[in-house]
């Protein structure tokens, strides 16, 4: 039994893009939720990024009732810019047509922030005045 590489089909012609080359610069990905085919024939799917100002909103506000015990300003400061950056992150997901994720995190990050601030002003500022 001999064994004869299998033969090309007539008109082959071998293709000369990798399916590894990087994508070219300034091109737009495609909108959430369809599917694209790359050279080799797979299918795939974009994934969605989770956005990074919803989990710095979720860390500060985090951070600010952790420390909440603090008589200081700190606590304050990461409670303040949870909740912008909080915000800022709503805004931003809402955009973006399901590109970003994350609103979770970021209404999270508002609600930890709006919670700790009325508490901090009523301890610093006015308990101590009475």
């Amino acid at each position: 039994m001999s064994t004869n590489p299998p033969q090309r089909p007539p008109g082959y012609t071998p293709q000369s893009v990798s399916p590894y080359a990087p994508p070219v610069q300034g091109a737009m990905p495609p909108a959430f939720g369809s599917t694209q085919v790359n050279t080799t024939g797979a299918v795939t799917h974009p994934v969605p990024k989770a956005s990074r100002m919803a989990v710095a909103s979720l860390v500060l506000g985090i951070i600010s009732l952790a420390f909440f015990w603090l008589w200081l300003i700190f606590p304050a400061v990461c409670a303040l810019l949870a909740m912008i950056f909080g915000h800022v992150a709503l805004s931003v997901i809402n955009r973006s047509n399901g590109w970003i994720t994350g609103k979770g995190m970021a209404i999270a990050g508002l609600v930890m922030g709006y919670i700790h601030l009325p508490f901090w002003f009523f301890i610093v500022v006015i308990l101590p005045n009475t």
